[in-house]
């Protein structure tokens, strides 16, 4: 599970403008998808991701705070023959989350679930 929190100073504009959080919601995935697709060598230029995600408006005590959401797979998933699927793993996760994805949203708070289900907060 990847959350990125949207910085301070664009909140305000983002929680009153759906079509602006749609837009913020696929740079997030865009980025996502293009990451994984450089980080999975083995799979072909078909190769997509594979996500669900969604819009927290917001925090745990009901402030306004606008936050991304997305469970994402760790890879891409690629067509074959016979209508068949199949999954290329990513080399480096944490590298990709940690350097990549970070820095293409914003500054803010960002967790990751790892394989074994423990969150970790990371501070920025």
């Amino acid at each position: 599970m990847a959350i990125e929190s949207v910085p301070r100073r664009l909140r305000y504009f983002l929680h009153r403008d759906a079509a602006l959080q749609g837009a913020a919601l696929r740079v997030f995935l865009r980025v996502l998808d293009q990451c994984l697709r450089t980080h999975s060598p083995s799979a072909g230029p078909a190769a997509r991701l594979g996500a669900v995600a969604f819009i927290r408006r917001f925090g745990s005590t009901l402030n306004p705070q606008l936050h991304l959401h997305g469970g994402v797979i760790d890879g891409v998933l690629d067509s074959a023959a016979a209508g068949r699927v199949i999954f290329h793993a990513a080399a480096g996760r944490e590298r990709l989350l940690r350097h990549v994805l970070a820095p293409s949203v914003g500054r803010g708070k960002r967790r990751t679930a790892s394989p074994a289900g423990g969150a970790q907060a990371k501070n920025r």
